[in-house]
């Protein structure tokens, strides 16, 4: 068994606000290199976009975002109340999409403006990584894009706590950079650096660490020569990405500030170099911008240009700049956008920036429009989504023959129709080998071939097409390789039939995977009262354990209560598995653990809410009693007993299900002790559901299944 530990879910209770030494050795004073490389879209960008892009159809509460609103209901003087109950996603989902290649459908989200937090500041949770200097590369489209924005979601997803410095869980910009330059310091519009996350993930910068200098020039051409690289950096494959775009402010900012709240980082472009700079000023009808007062803020740009990517990590709707000079707080001069940007601490506010809400208007009426325009180009901004629990099980190994890079063209799948051209090997490395040379070489791909073989039929085979410089090269060397249990499979190709190019190989056997029957279960809730460690009870079960080994990971919940040194999976002499818990001295607070096994092929998940607690404290408690069903109609009554330091009335109530887009409708009512979940499903399916009760720091969680009724 491979056991694997990581720590997922923002750190909910943690608000500390990290400073930290940037990426580069420049020292933090130091005036800041203004290098840019961000490129308008063209034709060709919009088209990539609308075939490989996802449009959102609703921005709904996850975790992160139901803990602000929830606080934000009981801190906030007049915040709107939270209601009875939310449905909640997980950290970093949350953005229900589809491709743009299908037909819009109308846009919902499921929560009201008024219950949002008056501000959301993204960087100062653990995820978010130090402030970067992009040197002299034109490469800010890949620091907002693969540094900032990707390194914060996985870190959210899977728990990275960024004040470990560790640069295995960074994100490298070179990577981007190189791949999608042509071998030259130009930048890139964002979707390129999209279309290379979603086809290839990313290293990290231990495995490709940041060269921010244009000399020696193989800094920003060279390419990975080592297939574990490649290999490595599909386990960061981003999920789904897509830009916001709105044709009102308000409409742009309802969707961004909906975002931010969930944890979301975003990036969007701008003509930095025509930014005022103004400072802000004490609101004094609010409190939310008062660690701010004093910091610099752009509420105007020229028609200069230094188009420019940058990442927007939060929002503050208090931040105030007296615009007009009348010593009054006016409709319109309060509201910004926190920005990150890549030119090192030196610049502005420590490394970041604020953005004017009043900047984003587009200033056709106003009295100085020839000289001004709007802050963010297009109104666009874009996100990311990725998966905690994707690894790829599968990938097919390619060697390159002695060709520039630019002159590949690759395409495989399992099928003729498959075949479309992978984005990186496809004319687009320039005239270079991978070691960033002006002359040929040999090279190697790796891609991920998980999809692939998952959706291969009996009898398919693999088709592989391979040009260097428009000639078709002869039979290429390849393999597939079973990263689950190592095994290698070369492959031998003949050539397709004429009038066909490329290759044909028979798909080999691989490792059973279908048949085995995984089962994971751990407590619903654990409380634990005292010091040291302890532990939780664990079954994993399998029906064919010889054949398939498996892959073990425990994401937890709160980073700032246990980190991924703090669980391990234990098995006793009898085989009898438990979560050994071993939390740093008095830590208090409230994790959820996930249990993820895969073996390859089959998935299945547990979770756990772990409640350490002071002493003669008591957590939440929820009780599902016997739920009832009719077709797709759920009713789940529950009981809640608050913690006993907490009254009803400070109860926050949500329910989650791994069956997510089945839910078509759902409501809480009652009150007190008693209360019930209603739920109408879109299909009679099974589906498991877990009631929750959150007070101060601690939760309390119960879960049930429910299956269809038989008739």
């Amino acid at each position: 068994m491979r056991v694997m530990l990581a720590v997922t879910c923002v750190a909910l209770f943690s608000t500390v606000r990290i400073c930290r030494a940037e990426e580069t050795t420049e020292p933090a004073d130091q005036a800041p290199r203004q290098s840019h490389g961000w490129t308008e879209p063209t034709s060709h960008d919009y088209s990539l976009l609308q075939k490989i892009g996802s449009r959102i159809r609703g921005i709904y509460l996850n975790l992160p975002g139901f803990w602000r609103v929830h606080t934000n209901h009981l801190q906030a003087p007049g915040a709107a109340a939270p209601g009875k109950g939310y449905l909640v996603r997980r950290p970093g989902r949350g953005v229900v999409a589809q491709p743009y290649t299908d037909p819009a459908a109308p846009k919902d989200n499921n929560v009201e403006l008024g219950q949002l937090p008056r501000a959301v500041d993204n960087s100062e949770l653990p995820y978010f990584p130090p402030i970067f200097n992009q040197g002299d590369l034109n490469s800010c489209t890949s620091v907002a894009t693969t540094y900032y924005q990707l390194t914060h979601m996985v870190g959210l997803a899977r728990g990275w706590d960024q004040r470990r410095g560790n640069p295995a869980q960074r994100f490298s910009p070179m990577w981007t950079f190189n791949l999608i330059n042509s071998g030259n310091n130009l930048g890139a519009f964002q979707v390129s650096a999209y279309a290379a996350l979603l086809a290839h993930g990313a290293a990290t910068l231990k495995d490709m660490p940041y060269r921010g200098q244009t000399v020696p020039a193989v800094n920003y051409r060279r390419w990975p020569d080592d297939q574990a690289v490649w290999q490595s950096a599909l386990d960061f494959r981003i999920d789904k990405f897509g830009m916001i775009q709105s044709y009102s402010v308000v409409g742009f900012l309802r969707d961004v500030r909906l975002l931010l709240t969930n944890g979301h980082v975003l990036t969007a472009a701008t003509a930095i170099d025509a930014w005022n700079k103004e400072v802000i000023e004490d609101n004094p009808t609010r409190s939310a911008d008062n660690p701010y007062v004093g910091e610099y803020i752009c509420t105007a740009v020229g028609r200069d240009s230094g188009n420019h990517c940058i990442t927007i990590v939060g929002y503050n709707d208090d931040i105030w700049v007296d615009l007009n000079h009348n010593g009054v707080v006016d409709p319109g001069e309060t509201g910004a956008l926190k920005i990150a940007n890549s030119w090192g601490r030196g610049d502005w506010n420590k490394g970041f920036r604020w953005l004017a809400y009043s900047a984003l208007y587009n200033p056709h009426d106003a009295a100085d429009a020839e000289t001004r325009q709007a802050a963010l180009y297009g109104l666009q901004a874009f996100w990311i989504s990725v998966a905690h629990d994707y690894d790829p099980s599968v990938v097919l190994e390619v060697d390159l023959p002695a060709a520039y890079r630019g002159d590949y063209q690759l395409s495989a799948g399992t099928g003729p129709a498959a075949l479309a051209p992978n984005y990186i090997f496809n004319h687009r490395g320039g005239k270079y080998n991978f070691a960033g040379q002006s002359r040929p070489g040999k090279g190697s791909a790796v891609l991920d071939f998980t999809d692939p073989v998952r959706r291969a039929g009996p009898g398919d085979e693999i088709y592989l097409n391979l040009a260097a410089g428009g000639t078709p090269s002869t039979p290429p060397a390849a393999q597939l390789r079973d990263l689950l249990n190592g095994q290698v499979y070369p492959l031998t190709f003949t050539p397709n039939p004429p009038g066909q190019p490329g290759y044909r190989a028979p798909l080999p056997a691989l490792a059973p995977r279908q048949a085995n029957t995984l089962t994971v279960s751990v407590p619903s809730q654990f409380d634990f009262n005292g010091n040291g460690g302890f532990s939780v009870p664990l079954q994993i079960g399998q029906s064919d354990r010889a054949k398939h080994p498996l892959d073990v990971k425990v994401y937890t919940c709160n980073s700032s209560v246990l980190t991924p040194d703090d669980v391990r999976v234990e098995s006793d002499a009898g085989g009898q598995q438990s979560l050994r818990i071993t939390p740093p001295a008095n830590t208090r607070g409230s994790c959820l653990l996930t249990v993820h096994v895969s073996d390859g092929w089959n998935t299945r998940e547990a979770q756990v809410r772990v409640n350490m607690l002071e002493d003669r404290q008591t957590a939440p408690k929820v009780t599902i009693l016997p739920p009832r069903r009719n077709g797709t109609t759920i009713t789940v009554p529950f009981r809640i007993q608050p913690s006993n330091s907490a009254s009803f009335d400070e109860l926050g109530v949500f329910f989650d299900t791994p069956q997510v887009d089945q839910v078509e409708k759902y409501e809480f009512s009652g009150s007190g002790a008693e209360r019930r979940l209603t739920v109408e499903l879109r299909n009679d399916v099974p589906v498991d559901l877990a009631v929750s009760a959150v007070s101060g720091r601690l939760f309390g969680t119960d879960r049930v299944h429910v299956d269809p009724v038989a008739y």
